[in-house]
């Protein structure tokens, strides 16, 4: 079983790139959106970098038979936007905010320029990306080989409120069973049956947001 203890931190979860928010606050462009809104659209051509500073999104494709297939968490520190940069290309993705947001856009090349003379901010920049790649690659991992129940615990000891102390811990975003199963590779019917046997067992407190009894969801993923 220590095969699943590196991952407790991915797939979903960038590392905040908090040490480029000057960057972007002091020479890109502030936006604002508001919850549901999609911001970043997909087959569209990019030349600006993404940088979350408050609020909470995620990154999303959408299938030919019109479903969609969320791909990745954006929290305050995310970096998004970069492969359509990198590679010239089309975005494969679209972007929704969750709740209000704040984002700040700067052209890539903009950001090459700054940071190629610091190497602190080289390596922030750098860090940043290595840190998706990883979680990319741990993604197919978790995806092969965990239970659906080990996937959805992963995802709760991931985004859990690890500032607080308790035996019970909150998530702090809003999660729906449908964006659940997205993130996890399971169906929604497939969630809700799992949340509602680990609500009857005390695993978990549902109400306004979900609570999470820490140590039973490691015994989960542990077993």
């Amino acid at each position: 079983m220590k095969t699943k203890s590196f991952i407790k931190n991915m797939p979903w979860l960038d590392e905040p790139a908090s040490e480029l928010e000057g960057l972007f606050v002091e020479h890109g462009v502030r936006h604002c959106y508001s919850k549901d809104q999609v911001f970043k659209h997909s087959e569209e051509s990019n030349e600006y970098i993404y940088y979350l500073k408050e609020g909470f999104c995620y990154n999303f494709t959408v299938n030919s038979n019109g479903t969609s297939n969320i791909n990745r968490l954006l929290t305050p520190g995310s970096i998004f936007g970069e492969v359509s940069c990198v590679l010239g290309a089309p975005s494969l993705t679209q972007t929704t905010a969750v709740e209000d947001s704040v984002v700040y856009t700067l052209k890539y090349r903009n950001l090459l320029t700054l940071v190629a003379g610091d190497a602190d901010l080289l390596h922030s920049l750098l860090k940043a990306y290595a840190w998706r790649i990883g979680a990319y690659n741990i993604s197919i991992f978790v995806k092969n080989t965990f239970s659906n129940e080990q996937k959805i615990a992963l995802l709760f000891i991931s985004i859990c409120n690890k500032a607080d102390q308790g035996n019970f811990r909150p998530i702090p975003f809003s999660l729906t069973h449908q964006l659940i199963g997205e993130l996890v590779g399971v169906s929604r019917e497939t969630v809700s049956r799992v949340l509602s046997k680990w609500k009857k067992n005390e695993m978990i407190k549902t109400g306004r947001s979900i609570e999470i009894n820490i140590e039973k969801m490691q015994e989960v993923l542990e077993h």
